[in-house]
């Protein structure tokens, strides 16, 4: 039986039992956010992320936080893009490993804070929880994900084609 985040929330709230928000609701989610580290690898990437993810929070969200996350989960993707592609220089080793901090920082912000504020609104505290479950959900992908799909694009020559290799 299918229930809404808000219904699940308020029965996990009233029996004293945590639920996991990790951010990854299905797998084209989890590979949306992954390509993420594209942004790494050319500016090309940054209205693509940003277009894609304004769709799917338009058409594939979460109604319980509606045009909140349309408008502000836009906004944090654009953000972390133009600040991954900042970072892309900044490699230990042949990785842009500090690239994928945007995405994982800024989306624990803002989800974090949409997640607490538009689900758990009288519960106080909610928002370390929330932000602590999104960031797990976008190191799994941006990070261990997200860096491994970079090295392959890398070694395969991909990111050469796409004339930003750095």
């Amino acid at each position: 039986m299918l229930v809404s985040a808000k219904e699940m929330l308020e029965k996990a709230k009233a029996g004293h039992y945590a639920v996991g928000q990790f951010n990854i609701n299905n797998l084209e989610w989890t590979k949306a956010i992954l390509l993420t580290v594209l942004a790494a690898a050319t500016p090309a990437a940054i209205p693509g992320l940003t277009v894609g993810c304004l769709l799917a929070n338009l058409f594939g969200g979460s109604a319980a936080l509606g045009i909140w996350d349309v408008c502000l989960g836009t906004l944090t993707t654009l953000v972390a893009a133009i600040a991954s592609y900042a970072l892309r220089r900044i490699k230990p080793g042949s990785l842009p490993v500090l690239s994928v901090l945007p995405p994982i920082l800024l989306n624990a912000a803002v989800v974090g804070a949409e997640l607490a504020w538009t689900l758990t609104p009288s519960a106080p505290g909610t928002f370390w929880l929330m932000a602590a479950q999104v960031a797990a959900g976008q190191t799994l992908a941006c990070a261990a994900l997200g860096l491994p799909l970079y090295a392959a694009l890398d070694k395969s020559g991909v990111l050469s084609l796409l004339g930003r290799k750095i």
